[in-house]
């Protein structure tokens, strides 16, 4: 936990937005918000949040959230039965697209945020998500440069800040969290008292980007998302059409959590530029946006803003306050971990079982060849157990494959303890997610058979042995020690099911036999009518094996043994230790006892396959029989805890019948004795009957006009005498007051007293202030707005006398257009209307920049020029530069945004066209053009362009039409010898001029 006076950095990363603040102590000094697309602002923020991160580093603690996560809230039967670490992963897995997929989840109590306790029966409710989406937003940490100190789920903070508020309110209201993913959604709904329901959104970003690309006709949905992000796009009048594409799905999915009250809407992983959005989705759903204050909820939380710091904060930050306010506070409510896990195991197929070996034909006594030298073979390699995978509490949230400590079964009421739960590693980009390649799952052997199973034996068609008998067990059960940690004495089952095979017991075998003298009571049983005894087909030697060494005595028939050759081990020859000394070379030789040998140890080896089996089945019914009882004591304990609740309901139900039966009780005795005093009433009644009565009333304030019974009105204080006993109906006026009816009884002979009527205003206040001061207004009936105004002046200004109803305030300013409130003028309330005209800017430039700017002759500066704090209406300047004309330019200011604007400069020297000109040339010497006879006779047209200079002469005389070249040129070269009296410009100095002149010459006959 931060120290009083430490420094920490929170972070809270979405795959669109960035949430960050410091805290000294308990007071947040710096922070703020901003989608990760902008990264001007994202860098500005990481830098007022870490000063010093790019030489010292950011550490920080960081809150993540996948796009791609899934919630589940416990039922009631889970939140009893399944409240383990592996029952809860086992739901979840079940609840993703790939089950068998890895996955990393946040969990906690659904009520008040603390962690799952296995004696608990809260409900919980638990978040989940692929880990590879786990992993690519968190990348965005590592992109950023942050080293977390602690890596939390973004949404749990989230639910305990807004459940926070909510107890805060104490108004007994809910919010619907809305956690906006890629392709769906998640909606959870959030009380006081926790997490009360949570359902799937059709409406994810991909379906909000393709609203904004509809409804603003973009050609690509990536613009939509650009567009949506953007924090200086206005959306005033498209965000309600968006709103109501992506209302209709929140609505339709709203309907399937749990009713009650009419919920706000609040949004996970945006920001406050955002809020339009929101407000527009809420309202096309028929709810609102959740507008908490952000200061008290921070205080609640634990924290302070410093000055000016808490306008940084939106709705949007309410997880992170949540997240600072927990660690601060030492807090584990929401305060969840990442924890990483496997998905489901595809089970493997049961393997089918090998096949019996062909029995080998016995081998003939005479002539036997002699034997290969054996290969030398090690020890037999020793079955291992197979590993189980379980979560390594030392870990960080990883898998590995120790074997799984044998925990005791659990006492009656119990439930066995939950492993502490580690945040998960973070891994550089492209690392492999733990338990991404486990070891292939084996199935699980069957059980075996009460009955011991058979086995070859060659020279038999089928063999089989009795199983052996043991003691029947005691009552007591035997204790044996945990199968994980005790060795394994006898041959544990083959992977299949399948039983020990002579080529593979399924324990270590000796390389040599000893002798092996069996006492009587040890021999094998007899074996069963129509079985080949053991003594009669004998074992050939095991390939591979040295043959055992003589035997004087055994309880089986002997045999000879056969010469063996001499054993190779590496390089190096020796005989062999069973060849018996031969005095004669051509003695025949003696046979071979191996397969005697042999034969022994195979059945010694079947006899402890027998008992391994018969011991294994015997653990297994031991191991069952347990899996049962703790079945049996779940199950006894649900029961229990049902009968409880139904026998508390029974007692709830008695007590409620006896209690009404009082109340009955009571209700009668109570009409009795009501009777009774109306009959005594009725006597009474009927003595004071022909007395008259008396009415006083007074009002508040006094003088108000009192008619009873229709009769003229008095002024109050009002005594009236002599009112025939029965009912009588009074009316209070009072001008500019609500008229008020009474309903009096006047019992005869009395005074029937009224008390002081407090008359109720039929006005309202209103107040009118605008920003800046000084500006018109008028009051108008909203009905009428373009009527006569109901009140005129100038603001401020306010009134208490203002008739209740709907009006609508209209603000003048000059230059600029007119603002119109909205007020409710309610009876006897006051009503408050502000407007603000915001000023706004404009970036003025020209062609050619360096032109000064001049507005109602006062200089400004030159070109490029921005220009602030100018009142939004049309405004007026004047641009000048040396060798150019002067420049006007008129534009309308925006209110509270900036314009630019660009002017282009013209030339004075130029050549003006007419329209430009205050006076065309003045042809002063215009000579005709000289033609021939034949030219004259023959006619044409002619259409000259030339240029009048400023000194009256022409130049660039150019032909733009002719009929006849030849004529063309003399018109040319008459207009070269034009004079001219200059063309002017608007300021009366001469310029130079394009003209376009036509010639006409008619055919002369």
């Amino acid at each position: 936990m931060p120290q009083a006076d430490e420094s920490q950095v929170y972070l809270e990363l979405t795959l669109y937005a960035l949430h960050a603040l410091r805290t000294e102590g308990g007071t947040v000094v710096a922070g703020g918000e901003c989608v990760l697309e902008n990264k001007v602002s994202l860098g500005a923020l990481l830098d007022a949040v870490a000063p010093g991160r790019k030489t010292d580093g950011l550490r920080a603690v960081a809150s993540v959230w996948p796009p791609f996560t899934q919630w589940y809230l416990s039922t009631d039967t889970e939140a009893m039965l399944d409240r383990t670490e592996e029952a809860v992963k086992t739901i979840a897995a079940g609840k993703q697209k790939n089950p068998h997929g890895s996955l990393a989840y946040g969990l906690c109590t659904a009520t008040d945020g603390s962690r799952v306790l296995p004696d608990g029966m809260d409900k919980w409710v638990i978040a989940f998500s692929p880990v590879d989406a786990l992993e690519n937003v968190s990348k965005g940490l590592i992109d950023l440069g942050v080293d977390p100190d602690d890596l939390k789920p973004a949404a749990f903070p989230g639910v305990g800040a807004i459940a926070t508020a909510l107890r805060l309110e104490g108004s007994g209201g809910s919010v619907v969290l809305w956690d906006v993913g890629s392709d769906r959604s998640n909606l959870i709904l959030i009380t006081s008292k926790g997490v009360e329901g949570v359902v799937s959104c059709s409406a994810g970003m991909d379906a909000i980007y393709e609203a904004v690309q509809s409804v603003l006709k973009l050609k690509f949905r990536g613009a939509g998302a650009r567009l949506f992000f953007n924090e200086n796009y206005d959306f005033t009048e498209s965000g309600p059409k968006i709103g109501a594409l992506i209302g209709a799905k929140v609505g339709e999915a709203l309907s399937s959590l749990p009713g009650g009250s009419t919920p706000r809407l609040t949004c996970l992983g945006l920001t406050g530029k955002q809020a339009w959005f929101i407000r527009d989705v809420a309202a096309a759903a028929a709810l609102t946006a959740w507008e908490p204050d952000i200061p008290a909820l921070a205080g609640e939380l634990g924290l302070g803003f410093a000055e000016g710091t808490a306008a940084s904060f939106s709705v949007t930050a309410a997880g992170l306050l949540g997240l600072a306010g927990s660690r601060i506070a030492g807090n584990d409510a929401w305060n969840a971990d990442w924890v990483e896990a496997e998905g489901l195991r595809e089970e493997e197929p049961e393997a089918p079982p090998e096949p019996a070996p062909e029995p080998e034909p016995e081998p003939e006594p005479e002539p036997e060849p002699e034997p290969e030298p054996p290969k030398p073979v090690g020890p037999p390699v020793p079955l291992r157990a197979k590993p189980s995978l379980s979560i390594d509490p030392q870990s960080s949230g990883g898998m590995s494959t120790r074997p799984k400590p044998q925990v005791p079964p659990p006492r009656a009421g119990t439930a066995p303890p939950m492993p502490t739960m580690k945040p998960p590693v973070m891994r550089p980009p492209g690392a492999p997610p733990p338990g991404s390649s486990p070891p292939p799952r084996q199935a699980p052997p069957p059980p075996p058979s009460s009955t011991a199973p058979s086995f070859p034996v060659p020279g038999s068609s089928a063999p089989s042995f009795p199983a052996p008998s043991f003691p029947a067990p005691t009552a007591t059960r035997p204790s044996f020690p945990p199968p994980v940690k005790a060795p394994q004495a006898f041959p544990p089952p083959m992977p299949g099911g399948r039983p020990p095979s002579f080529s593979n017991p399924g324990f270590p075998l000796p390389a040599t036999m000893p002798p092996m003298p069996l006492p009587a009571s040890a021999a094998p049983p007899p074996p069963p009518p129509g079985v080949p005894s053991m003594t009669t087909s004998p074992m050939p030697p095991s390939p591979g094996t040295n043959p055992p060494p003589g035997v004087t005595a055994l309880p089986f028939g002997a045999v000879k043994l056969k010469p063996v050759g001499p054993v190779t081990t590496g390089a190096t020859e020796a005989p062999s230790q069973t060849t018996a000394p031969s005095e004669d070379e051509d003695a025949p030789p003696r046979k071979s006892k191996v397969g005697f040998y042999v034969g022994v140890g195979v059945a010694a080896a079947l006899v402890f396959a027998a008992i391994a089996v018969v011991v294994e089945a015997r653990l297994e019914r031991i191991r069952a029989n347990d899996l049962e009882q703790q079945e049996e004591l779940a199950h006894h304990v649900t029961e229990e805890r049902l009968k409880e609740a139904e026998k508390l309901a029974k007692d709830k139900e008695e007590a409620d019948r006896k209690e009404l039966e009082a109340q009955v009780a009571a209700a009668k005795k109570e009409a009795e004795e009501n009777t009774k005093k109306e009959m005594l009433a009725a006597e009474e009644a009927e003595r004071k009957a022909k007395l008259p009565g008396t009415i006083v009333i007074t009002t508040v304030p006094p003088g108000a006009q009192v008619a009873i019974d229709g009769m003229s009105p008095k002024a109050s204080p009002v005594k009236a005498e002599n009112l025939t006993p029965g009912a009588h109906k009074l009316k209070v006026t009072l001008a500019g007051h609500e008229e008020v009816d009474l309903d009096a009884m006047v019992t005869a002979g009395e005074v029937t007293d009224l008390g002081s009527v407090a008359l109720q205003s039929s006005f309202g206040s209103l107040t009118i202030e605008s920003s800046p001061d000084k500006l018109e207004y008028s009051l108008h009936p909203a009905g009428d707005p373009t009527g006569t105004p109901v009140r005129t002046g100038r603001t401020p200004a306010s009134f208490d006398d203002i008739p209740h109803g709907d009006y609508v305030v209209i603000f003048k300013r000059p230059g600029c257009r007119d603002h119109t409130e909205k007020a409710a003028i309610e009876k006897g309330s006051s009503t408050d209307v502000k407007t603000a005209y915001v000023d706004g800017s404009l970036e003025l430039a020209s062609d050619p920049t360096g032109a000064s700017v001049n507005k109602d002759g006062s200089f400004l500066g030159t070109t490029p020029l921005v220009l602030h704090d100018l009142t939004p209406k049309v405004a007026e300047f004047v641009l000048t530069l040396p060798g150019y004309d002067s420049t006007p330019i008129s534009c309308q200011i925006p209110e509270g945004n900036t314009l630019k604007y660009s002017a282009q400069l013209l030339r004075k020297d130029r050549v003006f066209n007419p329209t430009e000109e205050k006076t065309p040339p003045e042809k002063v010497d215009a000579p005709s053009p000289a033609l021939s006879a034949s030219q004259r006779k023959a006619g044409g047209d002619v259409v000259l362009s030339y240029v009048v200079t400023r000194d009256g002469l022409t130049s660039d005389v150019e032909v733009v039409s002719t009929t006849d070249d030849d004529i063309a040129r003399r018109c040319t070269t008459a207009v070269a010898a034009w004079k001219f009296r200059p063309a002017t410009a608007p300021d009366d100095r001469p310029v130079d001029s394009r003209v376009q002149e036509s010639f006409h010459f008619p055919p002369f006959p």
